[in-house]
């Protein structure tokens, strides 16, 4: 069983070093590099990532660009297709030297600090990534997400849906159980049909959800209808 929750780790940082973030207020930058060491979560994606075979990991990655290919075709089709660049903003390798993280511009690092706002998201694709590769051993995996689509774009939120779905149903060890507030993100999950995805309310009761006939879709709005 795999959790991952960001507030637990934005949180937690600022709780903890908030009285560095005075200091630097105040121009007193020399114990900000502290922080890095206290992400400790996205480091123990490492210990999941040792137990991956390397073939599986590239196998998950091929799955990966799968999904962003059937989407590029899509954007295409509605010629959007420079969209596409902006899919997946920001990618994350767990190495056991640290974090190793590059973005659509080019930019790269191996530092928690240097992250741009959109690591969040970009760290619950890199951990679908490792679970889908774990699950191919015949290991059961539970992905746990609490509102992975927390700080991200309206397109990636729904790229990191469609890529989960697309990675739990070819995988029959892997399973993902999820919050969220996003219809972006619930759209991309729910692609291709409802038949492998369900949504539970509060209760506990299932609630199945049908799109209108006719209803089209664009990441962003919440309701489509409202663009008629």
């Amino acid at each position: 069983m795999i959790y991952i929750d960001p507030y637990v780790m934005t949180y937690y940082i600022y709780d903890k070093y908030k009285a560095y973030f005075e200091e630097a207020e105040q121009g007193n930058l020399s114990h900000l590099a502290k922080i890095g060491e206290e992400v400790s979560a996205a480091r123990r994606l490492l210990d999941v990532r040792i137990q991956c075979r390397d073939e599986d990991l590239v196998e998950a990655s091929e799955k990966v660009e799968e999904a962003v290919k059937e989407i590029t075709e899509e954007l295409k089709s509605a010629d959007h297709e420079n969209d596409a660049n902006y899919l997946i903003s920001l990618r994350i390798s767990i190495t056991k030297n640290g974090i190793e993280w590059k973005d659509i511009f080019g930019n790269q690092g191996s530092k928690v600090f240097e992250l741009p706002p959109s690591f969040y998201p970009a760290l619950v694709m890199t951990t679908a990534i490792y679970s889908y590769a774990l699950s191919k051993k015949k290991e059961k995996v539970l992905l746990l997400l609490d509102e992975p689509d927390a700080f991200t774009y309206p397109s990636f939120a729904y790229t990191l849906g469609r890529v989960i779905k697309h990675l739990t149903v070819t995988s029959d060890y892997l399973s993902v159980i999820t919050v969220t507030h996003s219809w972006d993100f619930y759209k991309g999950l729910s692609h291709g049909g409802e038949s492998e995805t369900f949504i539970l309310d509060r209760s506990g009761k299932r609630i199945d959800v049908k799109p209108m006939e006719e209803s089209w879709y664009v990441p962003g709005f919440s309701v489509s209808a409202v663009l008629n």
